[in-house]
């Protein structure tokens, strides 16, 4: 059985950044550090409280290791040369980062702007080596903060090498420069003569989700249970002999098995059955359902142009019952039920939803 973890915001960022890890496994990552933040306010704090979360309440549930990785892991890269790095922020972001004026950085009298906002400029002086950043905030602040980078030195050669996010672009700081990945077609309109033609680290505005923790709980109205649901009927395989069926069970649920024979065959036709494989997917913002099972079945040497009749079915010590629920789909000529059988593992820092 395989197990999913959602720690953070990340499965909502651009495909691109799944390379992020690559090379790093040896460092603390910023991934580890807010799944352990995580971990600490859901056990802290009720659910209204978390629903509720301020960047106030936060602070508390940081420990000075956690700031550290989280000033200085989040984004980083080499230099072989003294540099002066720019830190642009947006101006509409209530909460400066934390790390920003306690790493040194001093805020200047720049301004960068593009037709949707103001970018104040934050400076540092860096010797040759590892220059590390940190995190954009813990709000979805969508107007990431970018990086444009430059010489200490008139004329010296500038080579920025070892970045992470690994696929960092270098472009060039001018008018008309993109700095998302995500928005392309918003470009710098105003660029000061100071920055013009610097190194500019563009950045993904999703990144901003890594690192959400204000806002980033919440509940569903219709969590997960012994009982399957969220029934769906696809292809993975020959659309004209096979079927591949997914559903959803509750944290308890172990196995999965469909259970079909052909819609027109009599009471005393032999069933045939096929065995689900399965995952658990973890969500840790997921204040009432934060781990479920998920379960993929696909059947095969079926016959096809007949219609389909699926019975959602559960199983467990006590009793085996088909649900109410039936599912018409044609193209096939069978009866399907979904069964489960229940029995309860242990997922350490996930509690199943009551």
């Amino acid at each position: 059985m395989q197990m999913i973890t959602i720690a953070s915001r990340c499965w909502l960022v651009a495909a691109g950044l799944l390379s992020l890890a690559q090379g790093h496994a040896a460092e603390p990552t910023v991934t580890n550090t807010m799944a352990g933040i995580v971990t600490r306010l859901r056990v802290g704090l009720g659910a209204a409280e978390l629903l509720q979360l301020e960047e106030r309440a936060v602070q508390q549930f940081i420990t000075p290791e956690d700031r550290q990785v989280l000033a200085t892991q989040y984004w980083h890269f080499e230099v072989n040369v003294p540099v002066v790095v720019s830190v642009l922020r947006d101006r509409s972001q209530v909460e400066v980062p934390f790390w920003l004026p306690a790493a040194g950085f001093r805020k200047t009298d720049l301004t960068v702007a593009n037709e949707e906002y103001q970018y104040e400029v934050w400076q540092k002086h860096f010797e040759a080596g590892r220059v590390g950043l940190g995190i954009n905030g813990f709000t979805q602040h969508r107007p990431h903060y970018f990086v444009c980078v430059r010489p200490q030195e008139t004329g010296a050669t500038l080579k920025i090498s070892h970045c992470f996010p690994t696929a960092q672009e270098q472009l060039e700081m001018r008018v008309g420069a993109f700095i998302y990945h995500d928005w392309t077609e918003l470009v710098l309109t105003k660029v000061p003569d100071e920055l013009k033609g610097q190194t500019l680290l563009p950045t993904f505005r999703g990144r901003a989700r890594e690192t959400q923790l204000v806002q980033a709980f919440r509940e569903t109205p219709h969590p997960s249970s012994v009982n399957p649901d969220q029934v769906v009927l696809t292809w993975s395989e020959s659309p004209r002999t096979t079927q591949t069926i997914q559903w959803r069970g509750g944290p308890t649920v172990g196995a999965g098995t469909v259970r079909y024979q052909e819609k027109q065959a009599d009471a005393a036709s032999s069933w045939k059955e096929t065995a689900a494989s399965s995952q658990k997917i973890t969500d840790g913002f997921l204040i009432n359902d934060p781990l479920i099972t998920h379960f993929t079945a696909t059947l095969r040497d079926l016959k096809p142009a007949t219609a389909v009749r699926l019975h959602r079915w559960r199983t467990d010590r006590r009793h085996a019952k088909p649900a109410r629920r039936v599912y018409d789909r044609p193209g096939w000529g069978l009866t399907l039920h979904l069964r489960f059988s229940q029995r309860h593992p242990q997922f350490p820092g996930v509690s199943p939803a009551a």
